[in-house]
This record gives structure tokens, C-alpha cells and sequence, in this order.
């Protein structure tokens, strides 16, 4: 038997949906429901490294059901987590891959994680979680978990560069520098915000002072390999290790911080 979060007494939070800043609207899981029916997927967890049965909706039946087909015509998806997580999603991967918009674990009374990727802490997920169909795929172990957001409680259809332009580098930066953006933006930016933007779960890097000027180079990106290393206890975790080219990674993403450091702007305010 399925035992669904009303069995378990569970109480539904709504998820708002907004165009570009603008609300479209805010809907519970009833009315989820009703534009939508909920399924079940069974995909392998990057957090905990085995396969796990969820139950929540298609991401993009769902997406369909709130903005029409126009969605598909849109370049990013924000999504919004109340610990501060900010990941933009390119709607092309939602176009090419399926994914569940999630709000309870198959079998589990509590809708949780043990999150080997920060120190084995237990992390409520809901209200909700975005998960993969990853099941079948061959590099899920390289994609990791940046892109599955979790507490979820918007979600915004937007262009990263009219939603973050604080954050990208000048014109005519060098090819280390944009490819450190191209990175920190896959990497860090869902955690980490420079200038005031980008995600509110870890410090500001840039502004009023840049990381560059509180640690040197070599330390910053041994930081960024094995944040565990320097300090034990963070919850910060290492660049993805099945990367293969994780060093050259690291040194273009400190590039990119120093680049900026001579690029502070104030932040502004979030709409």
C-alpha cells in the first residue's frame, strides 16, 4: 500500500509560481492535484547514493498545467528553498529530461534525507523536492545533487541575466574567468550570492569584502576541493570528486572570484 502524506496526517504548504517576478498564482496539493495527477518515481539519490521512491508530480505536466506551453519558450527556472538554496535550472534540461516535483518519500512517514554530502545531516526536504529521472542515466554520479533543490517553495520562470546581472563578470573578461563563471554558476551560485546575488544558504563572497582578500589562492581553492579539510565540521560540501577535471575547475572558479573582487557592486534588493 502507498501510504500518502494524508494517511500520515501530513498538511499540504503552497507552492507559488511567478513569470519573471510577476505572482501567477499560489496553489496546495489539492489543487496541485487537480491540474495534475501525482506518480510515483523510483530514481538513484545523490544525496545518499541509492535508489528511492518518491511520489509528487511531473515537473513538466505541472509547469504546463500553471504557464501553457510558453514555459518551454523561457530560459531559466528559479527555484526558491526556505534554508536559502536559489538554484536556476536551464529549462532546456527540463524540456530534455524528466523530473518530480516532489512531496513525499514512497514507504517513509518522514519526508527526509540523510545528506552524505554534508556530513550525513538529516534534512526535511518538503514541502517539496525536485528530483530527477535519473535511474537509467550514466553520468548521474558527475551531475550530483546541484540541481535537485529541496524545501522548495517557489518557483520562477526567468532569464539569468536579468535575474542575476550583479554576478556576471565584465565584458572582456579572460577564457579562465568566464568558464570560473560558467562554473560557479553550476557549483556555487545555488548556495552563495555575489554582489546580493545568487543563493542565501552560504555567506555572501564578494560584497563588502571578497573571499579573495580573506584567504589566498592556494587555501580558497584547497576550500573548494576539501572544504572538510579546513574545517571539519562545515556543512559545505567538496566540489563534485567525479569530475574529472575537477582542479582545473577549482582554479577557474577562484579566477572568476578574483575577477569580481575588483568588480563590487552593492547588492539589491530580491523582488
Amino acid at each position: 500500500m502507498v501510504l500518502t502524506a494524508a494517511l500520515w496526517g501530513f498538511t499540504s504548504n503552497p507552492v507559488s509560481f511567478q513569470m519573471k517576478g510577476e505572482p501567477v498564482g499560489a496553489f496546495e496539493r489539492d489543487a496541485l492535484e487537480r491540474k495534475t495527477p501525482a506518480i510515483e518515481i523510483e530514481v538513484w539519490e545523490p544525496h545518499e547514493q541509492e535508489m528511492v521512491k518518491y511520489r509528487g508530480f511531473s515537473m513538466q505536466r505541472l509547469l504546463t498545467a500553471v504557464y501553457g506551453d510558453a514555459w518551454r519558450n523561457e530560459e531559466e527556472i528559479l527555484f526558491t528553498c526556505s534554508d536559502g538554496y536559489r538554484p536556476s535550472v536551464p529549462v532546456e534540461r527540463l524540456i530534455e529530461q524528466p523530473a518530480v516535483l516532489a512531496f513525499e518519500r514512497v514507504g517513509s512517514r518522514d519526508f527526509e534525507i540523510t545528506n552524505t554530502l554534508q556530513g550525513d545531516e538529516t534534512v526535511r526536504v518538503g514541502p517539496y523536492y525536485l528530483v530527477w529521472d535519473n535511474a537509467a542515466d550514466s553520468e548521474r554520479e558527475v551531475k550530483g545533487a546541484s540541481d535537485w533543490p529541496y524545501q522548495v517553495e517557489k518557483v520562477d520562470l526567468v532569464r539569468f541575466a536579468d535575474r542575476f546581472p550583479q554576478m556576471a563578470p565584465p565584458e572582456g573578461s579572460n577564457a579562465g574567468t568566464m568558464a570560473g563563471f560558467t562554473a560557479f554558476r553550476k557549483h556555487c551560485a545555488n548556495c552563495h550570492s555575489i554582489n546580493g546575488d545568487g543563493g542565501l544558504k552560504g555567506i555572501e563572497l564578494n560584497y563588502p569584502v571578497s573571499v579573495t582578500e580573506v584567504l589566498e589562492r592556494k587555501w580558497l581553492k584547497h576550500w573548494i576541493l576539501n572544504p572538510a579539510e579546513m574545517h571539519p565540521e562545515t556543512t559545505m560540501p567538496a566540489l563534485n570528486r567525479k569530475l574529472t577535471d575537477r582542479l582545473i575547475i577549482a582554479e577557474n572558479i577562484v579566477a572568476y572570484l578574483e575577477t569580481m573582487s575588483r568588480n563590487k557592486k552593492a547588492p539589491k534588493k530580491n523582488p
